[in-house]
């Protein structure tokens, strides 16, 4: 999700300095306002996006440990069954793994649920980002029209 995060800053970066640029174009003088303000805005957005990335976690879930823990289970629960004496254990000891399975997987959703939200929050961030952009056609119009007359 960085990379997504790292994409749209580095958009507004960049047409923050388009703007720029086109406010040194002489005959576009009378519009260097417009570049300027948009020049300023795209940098605030980028501003916004950066401190959503750098607050979000990208930490991968570390999918050996499961792995890890189910091997063992498996393994102890072999033994055990090749070894039972009581038959009738088998239920307890079948269900208390799973029960260890249950553990591992609600850490498992827990650390979805962390990457899930900061995931819906960047993406409302961007959602009224992408509403502001669509503004900006009007008041670009607005203001070119100011400046024309």
């Amino acid at each position: 999700m960085k990379d997504v995060l790292s994409l749209m800053i580095q958009l507004e970066e960049d047409v923050s300095e388009f703007y720029e640029k086109l406010s040194r174009i002489e005959k576009l003088e009378a519009y260097h306002k417009i570049f300027s303000y948009m020049s300023k805005h795209s940098l605030e957005h980028s501003r916004e996006i950066r401190e959503v990335a750098d607050h979000f976690t990208d930490a991968p879930l570390n999918m050996h440990k499961y792995m890890a823990l189910q091997d063992k289970l498996k393994q102890n629960l072999l033994k055990q069954m090749k070894d039972i004496q009581d038959v009738e254990r088998l239920g307890e000891m079948l269900g208390e793994s799973e029960g260890i399975m249950g553990y591992a997987y609600d850490q498992i959703a827990g650390h979805m649920e962390v990457r899930g939200n900061q995931i819906l929050n960047a993406a409302k961030m961007i959602r009224k980002i992408a509403a502001e952009e669509r503004q900006h056609k009007k008041q670009v119009l607005d203001m070119g029209h100011a400046f024309v007359k």
